[in-house]
């Protein structure tokens, strides 16, 4: 903008007559907005008094079924494992863990330094390696006991575990 295009100083000045208008208006309306802001506010409405009942009672049903709930919501007991079922699965887990053993052994051509080198192991187990074409797996049980896998006589109560799920049993 050039100084001829600015407009001359008397009509940028407003006069005194609009700025007292303007002024006026302005704080009639600010009285305006604070006088609808006193208003009172209009009491709230209570609710009537059974809704209370009623949700009260609700949260005592749900708490008592959530506490102890009948038999129906609970369903049946899950069956307890027998100390032989948990002999035979200690035995198969000790059996799947031997077969990985042996395909280390068929891949590479020696027998792992440890179970880290085994593709899939099984937790709770103890590798022992006797020499270069042995080793044993060890399982502790929960009573104190252990069950042990020797891969020098691996039949010995290992027979007839690879019949139920349709393979050859046959010794690694």
């Amino acid at each position: 903008m050039s100084p001829d295009d600015r407009e001359p100083p008397d009509r940028r000045i407003s006069r005194v007559e609009d700025r007292e208008r303007l002024l006026a208006e302005a704080m009639a309306h600010a009285e305006e907005q604070e006088a609808h802001y006193r208003l009172p506010m209009e009491p709230r409405r209570r609710e009537p008094l059974w809704k209370w009942a009623v949700t009260l009672l609700l949260f005592v049903v749900a708490g008592s079924l959530a506490l102890s709930p009948p038999a129906l919501l609970r369903g049946p007991r899950p069956a307890a494992v027998t100390p032989g079922e948990r002999e035979r699965g200690i035995r198969a887990a000790l059996y799947l863990q031997a077969q990985q053993v042996e395909a280390f052994r068929i891949q590479r051509g020696r027998l792992p330094t440890s179970l880290a080198e085994v593709s899939v192991r099984l937790p709770g187990m103890e590798y022992v390696r006797s020499d270069s074409r042995t080793y044993q797996l060890v399982v502790r049980r929960p009573d104190g006991g252990t069950v042990v896998y020797d891969s020098a006589v691996p039949r010995r109560g290992f027979a007839g575990l690879a019949a139920p799920w349709g393979l050859k049993d046959h010794a690694p």
